[in-house]
């Protein structure tokens, strides 16, 4: 696996930034998924951003280019059930809310078992939805989650990722970890890191299969096209 540059930063969260006021998440509903729902590639795994079957990138900045850059390990205050270790912008080129089936991001945590928060947030800051996640091993790599249950996202809006640091919802394991930066913009859309990281943008990915109607009109409209051009 190849070396990774700790950037010269906050050694907390990308949230330490600044920027605007994410709203408050209620963590017991989400569905937390195992070991079962995500597979961890080497950090210098690519490509990213390409169709998968049926299914759309609809955000992404996850191209290899630089290379991924790292925060130092975030220094968790147990003071609380979760804590943020990073926000991000996006600009997907979905139109309205939809609904993700995988997530990618490259980080990780460092304490095997440990659990860690997706949530999603409109433009304005109002949370939407979100999922959990428990990591069976420590360390960082390119992480591809399946969105099992139905997880809504909004065309532009924010994503977060908290840590369950006080063992609340992985027993007793107080996780701490990392959310990578790249100096990469994105290959889909537009963001910028959390409140303010010039330059910087968390790496992370959404993809989405679409409703069979659209799926249905699409092939409508290449038929219609092929006719046409006949």
């Amino acid at each position: 696996m190849k070396s990774i540059a700790a950037i010269a930063l906050c050694a907390a969260a990308g949230s330490a930034f600044g920027g605007p006021s994410l709203g408050v998440v209620d963590r017991t509903n989400h569905t937390i998924y195992g070991s079962d729902s995500y597979t961890a590639a080497a950090l210098d795994a690519v490509p990213f951003g390409s169709a998968r079957g049926a299914a759309t990138t609809i955000f992404s900045n996850m191209e290899a280019g630089a290379g991924f850059q790292s925060f130092p390990i975030s220094e968790i205050n147990l003071d609380g059930d979760v804590e943020a270790i990073g926000f991000d912008d996006y600009t997907s080129i979905a139109s309205g809310t939809t609904q993700i089936t995988e997530f990618r991001f490259v980080g990780g945590v460092q304490q095997a078992g440990g659990v860690m928060f997706v949530d999603f947030f409109d433009s304005t800051g109002a949370a939407i939805d979100g999922f959990g996640i428990q990591l069976d091993g420590a360390g960082n790599f390119v992480y591809t989650i399946t969105v099992n249950s139905e997880v809504d996202v909004a065309n532009v809006g924010f994503v977060q990722i908290s840590l369950d640091d006080d063992g609340r919802f992985a027993d007793g394991v107080q996780t701490t970890g990392q959310w990578f930066l790249s100096a990469e913009d994105a290959t889909i859309g537009a963001n910028g890191a959390g409140g303010g990281a010039t330059g910087l943008n968390h790496n992370f990915e959404l993809t989405t299969v679409p409703a069979p109607g659209a799926v249905a009109l699409i092939g409508l409209g290449g038929l219609v096209a092929g006719r046409r051009r006949r």
